[in-house]
């Protein structure tokens, strides 16, 4: 049943990077005026004052990228471990290890960008804390996503020695 619980979270992470990936593929246009909005620093006053703030469409479009890639990579690497622990899930417990690995990558690449991304480049960088509009809800959901992928990692990453 445990084996099942760790399929089951593996698969959830799946779903949340194919989902939201797919969010920024359908709205690729209102995702990149959000990256540029935050990039630009004109979510809240004087802030495209400051020196780091940029409309650069090479900035702009490598953060989209960066999000949408890690999305997409995250999206892969998980799917791949959740069929494999499926295959794998009355196996030896060395096989069961093996086939997660791939899956606990796509939660770590989905934190990276979470953490990176959000957290290090857009709230740190561009100070998005300081929008009262979008700065909160984009901030606190980046915080969420990227503490459920990793808690997921650590779940499915525990040892099955029962």
């Amino acid at each position: 049943m445990y084996r099942l619980v760790k399929v089951g979270l593996m698969a959830t992470a799946a779903w949340w990077a194919i989902s939201s990936g797919l969010y920024n593929v359908t709205h690729w246009t209102e995702s990149l005026s959000y990256v540029e909005a935050v990039t630009s620093m004109t979510l809240f006053e004087g802030g495209a004052d400051s020196w780091q703030a940029t409309s650069s469409p090479f900035i702009v479009w490598a953060g989209l990228l960066f999000i949408f890639g890690g999305k997409v990579a995250a999206a892969i690497m998980c799917s791949m471990g959740t069929w494999r622990m499926w295959k794998a899930r009355a196996a030896d417990r060395d096989t069961f290890v093996e086939a997660r690995q791939i899956g606990l990558a796509g939660c770590g690449v989905a934190v990276i960008m979470l953490f990176a991304g959000f957290i290090g480049i857009a709230e740190n960088f561009f100070d998005l804390w300081r929008s009262a509009d979008i700065g909160g809800s984009v901030l606190g959901g980046a915080y969420r996503y990227g503490g459920v992928m990793a808690l997921i990692g650590i779940l499915v990453g525990a040892t099955d020695d029962y």
